[in-house]
């Protein structure tokens, strides 16, 4: 029999004929369903924890092709800082806002994939502390013993109910020893009359 408290406590009770059997069965059933609440439990904190980390993987792969292209790009045009590209890099006059607008871009690029690389690492870091955290625990209260007495068969309530039982049988079995005493007077009287 499995029971729940409006505080949430699960009571357990088995009936065997061998006491220590029912003490091992309910014992068995707490150990099974701790298994279980934290196998639960933990699958939806790994999911995320998963999640996360794939998510982390791919950004830091797009972190490194912006830092690849925006390293190509200054390689190609000589570009390092915006300020002195006009001077270092001898381009044509028409060609220097071009220039620095692309190179704009790839360090924007660049800085938008560090930030969210960032914002996932520490988010895997929270996700693990909340991972190891929120594992739920079932804590037995009173582990099952073997009962001292037998459950079943109750004895005094056996007893009451054959006493009962047969008082009634007893009743019912001298009204109808009485009622065939009558039945064979009768029967004798009108063979005798």
């Amino acid at each position: 029999k499995v029971s729940v408290s409006k505080e949430g406590i699960i009571e357990i009770g088995v009936e065997d004929v061998d006491p220590k059997m029912a003490a091992n069965i309910a014992n068995a059933y707490v150990g099974q369903l701790d298994r279980m609440i934290m196998q639960l439990g933990t699958s939806a904190a790994s999911s995320q924890r998963k999640f996360v980390s794939e998510l982390l993987a791919r950004t830091e792969g797009e972190l490194r092709t912006a830092e690849d292209n925006l390293r190509q790009f200054q390689e190609r045009n000589r570009a390092v800082l915006l300020g002195d590209m006009a001077n270092s890099m001898r381009l044509p006059a028409t060609r220097v806002p071009q220039v620095g607008l692309d190179l704009t871009r790839l360090t924007r690029n660049l800085r938008a994939q560090e930030a969210i690389y960032i914002s996932l690492t520490q988010q895997l870091a929270q996700v693990k502390i909340s991972e190891a955290q929120d594992i739920p625990v079932v804590q037995a209260l009173d582990p099952a013993v073997p009962s001292i007495r037998p459950v079943k068969p109750k004895i005094k309530l056996n007893v009451a109910l054959a006493g009962a039982v047969s008082f009634l049988v007893g009743i019912l079995l001298s009204f109808f020893l009485d009622f065939i005493q009558r039945q064979r007077q009768q029967m004798a009287s009108k063979l005798e009359g």
